[in-house]
């Protein structure tokens, strides 16, 4: 069941304590709008409740997150662009002809060499950086695009523009397409993070949410109903993705079938062009890592 006591208690401003079982987990943010422990453990269970109550700011903290995730992720036009995604797919079913997205992530920042998270924080192109932009709008010449589309973070809109001098196409900004929210980690460096606290979230696969940001499976759903919307806009168009490594992890990944944790072999290269299709049924790989 979906729970729609637990949205209506977070609209209101209040932290949710509950199990994470059925669909509790799909609205209730565990460690920003509320805390979620396993099932039938009581002793947890009482644990979170009395962190809330014996936290005045953490209630207060978590309440205003708990209302902004349900107006971001449960208000009526966001509902209504997803259902109306999964209408298109299923009434186009036996004519979508397929379109194709290559996912590149964006050039080299100065936070890449310094190993900072960026987040949804920005940082520079380096004189690096714009070399590699400017040499990928010559290289993919070999490829014809009918669209270019760019996160719009400014380090994806900068290496799209600068791409985009020698592809000469079309060029749109989704935000949908952005980095993933590392909260309280944007602009550290993985090793200034508390490690106890990065293994943890890590042992969470698809569920690891850095300290008030978002989960590897909010980013999914956020791009992929992009790339679907997209993909009903230009059906059997090429187009060309500037975007994230966050992104595109969480694209490839669950196509891919991964359970995202760390003792997975790796399986994307860096700065490597990236294909997926969109039909008739839905989003699937085609290839990975082919050289820009």
């Amino acid at each position: 069941s979906l729970g729609m006591v637990y949205l209506e208690a977070q609209s209101c401003g209040l932290p949710v304590v509950a199990f994470a079982e059925g669909g509790v987990p799909e609205v209730v943010a565990d460690g920003t709008s509320g805390y979620l422990v396993r099932p039938f453990d009581c002793a947890a269970f009482g644990a979170a409740i009395s962190r809330l109550l014996g936290d005045a700011n953490l209630r207060r903290t978590m309440g205003r997150e708990a209302s902004d995730y349900v107006r971001r992720r449960h208000d009526l036009d966001h509902n209504y662009r997803v259902v109306e995604a999964h209408f298109r797919t299923l009434t186009l079913r036996s004519e979508r002809p397929v379109t194709h997205f290559a996912l590149m992530r964006h050039a080299e920042t100065a936070w890449t060499q310094e190993k900072r998270v960026h987040g949804r924080k920005d940082a520079p192109l380096t004189a690096h950086g714009y070399e590699q932009a400017a040499r990928w709008g010559e290289t993919l010449k070999r490829h014809r695009w009918d669209h270019l589309v760019a996160s719009d973070l400014g380090r994806a809109k900068r290496t799209a523009a600068l791409m985009n001098r020698g592809l000469g196409v079309p060029c749109s900004i989704e935000p949908r397409l952005r980095e993933q929210d590392w909260g309280l980690w944007s602009g550290m460096c993985l090793r200034e993070v508390d490690a106890a606290e990065l293994h943890a979230q890590e042992q969470r696969g698809w569920r690891f949410r850095p300290a008030g940001g978002e989960s590897r499976l909010e980013v999914l759903e956020r791009a992929r109903e992009a790339l679907m919307e997209l993909a009903g806009r230009w059906p059997g168009k090429r187009i060309l993705v500037v975007t994230h490594e966050g992104v595109i992890k969480c694209l490839l990944y669950r196509l891919s079938h991964r359970a995202f944790m760390p003792d997975e072999p790796p399986l994307l290269e860096l700065h490597r062009l990236h294909w997926v299709c969109c039909g008739a049924d839905g989003l699937r790989l085609h290839r990975l890592n082919e050289l820009i």
